[in-house]
């Protein structure tokens, strides 16, 4: 069984993720996410929910990796069934960064049609994020 800091390193470089995109979806540190992806520092399982989260990774090998470290004799289900079911839509909101995709949607009602084709690629970038960002957290709604 890998260590959890192997399956989140490798589960972020699969996602094309860098530290700091993460550690920000997640709400911690770039530092600790660095120290938890060396295996330097122990972590919470609530802090691999939010990581898992933030990357898109199954937590089940997370957790079940944390509890052979730390509670050997506990079960995944026993450890999921204690953690906090779901996840607060605002702070789904800020991982998602919905604000922001709100400001995008109301700047891009004002693009005309003859105007899609002269925009920068980074406007049409711009807009891509938001879109993924918010059927990102629909999906995450829905699993919830």
């Amino acid at each position: 069984m890998n260590h959890y800091s192997t399956i989140l390193t490798e589960g972020r470089a699969k996602a094309k993720l860098s530290r700091r995109a993460v550690a920000k979806k997640a709400d911690i540190s770039e530092a600790h996410l660095r120290f938890i992806e060396k295996a330097e520092r122990e972590t919470k399982p609530a802090t691999l929910r939010k990581l898992a989260l933030a990357i898109g990774l199954d937590e089940q090998p997370l957790m079940e990796s944390w509890l052979a470290v730390n509670m050997p004799g506990m079960d995944y289900s026993d450890l999921a069934a204690r953690l906090p079911q779901g996840i607060d839509v605002q702070q789904l909101e800020e991982m998602y960064q919905i604000p922001a995709a709100k400001k995008i949607y109301e700047e891009s009602k004002r693009i005309t049609a003859s105007q899609v084709k002269s925009l920068p690629a980074s406007d049409i970038f711009k807009i891509r994020t938001a879109l993924q960002n918010c059927l990102g957290m629909i999906q995450e709604l829905e699993t919830t």
